[in-house]
């Protein structure tokens, strides 16, 4: 029945797209749990003892996001919110990307686009998680282990490519989050397109 029901959802267009989206997702955040401390304070020298207060400072960009989102969620749907967050998370993620790949070391040129990119994973992330659950309410457990599984999947594989891509710079973990917000943009691109072939 466990088979069955997981080649149901793997069979299902719309599970898909909104699970790769979120893996997408996760990956940039796993990228920057993974490669910041190292970032941070080898990199750019920060005490350890600022390390909590620069991390607290990016989730505060998850918070703003969440707010927000609370307050975005009726009018804009599903499907409006996850085109603001990927948007958002793309600029982000482009930014760090971008100022990493030009050199500029400095603690604000990751801090700031990372902040960005945590706006747009609290907008666009719960609603990956609810799209891809609410076709399928008869298999919720199902729907839920799967997309528990493949988002912890995409985190370990990011987590490993960082560190076997360091290289004493800022670039390895600054392209995984902006190759992890450009490429939820084209997902969602891509969702949307089948989804009105679809229909």
């Amino acid at each position: 029945t466990l088979a069955r029901n997981f080649a149901t959802l793997l069979g299902s267009r719309v599970f898909i797209g909104y699970v790769l989206v979120g893996c997408l997702f996760t990956g940039g955040l796993l990228a920057w749990l993974s490669g910041s401390s190292f970032v941070l304070i080898r990199v750019f020298g920060t005490a350890e003892e600022n390390f909590g207060f620069l991390f607290g400072t990016v989730m505060m960009g998850n918070i703003c996001g969440l707010i927000l989102a609370s307050r975005l969620q009726r009018r804009r749907g599903i499907d409006g919110m996850m085109r603001l967050g990927v948007m958002i998370a793309a600029a982000g993620g482009g930014a760090m990307a971008a100022l990493a790949w030009a050199g500029v070391n400095a603690t604000a040129a990751v801090i700031v686009p990372m902040m960005i990119f945590m706006l747009g994973f609290s907008l666009a992330l719960p609603q990956t998680i609810a799209g891809a659950m609410a076709p399928f309410p008869h298999i919720a457990g199902a729907a839920s282990s799967l997309l528990g599984f493949l988002y912890s999947l995409v985190g370990v594989a990011v987590s490993m490519a960082i560190a076997g891509f360091y290289d004493g710079t800022q670039r390895p973990m600054a392209t995984a989050i902006g190759l992890a917000g450009g490429m939820a943009v084209f997902a969602y691109a891509v969702m949307l397109r089948r989804r009105s072939a679809g229909a």
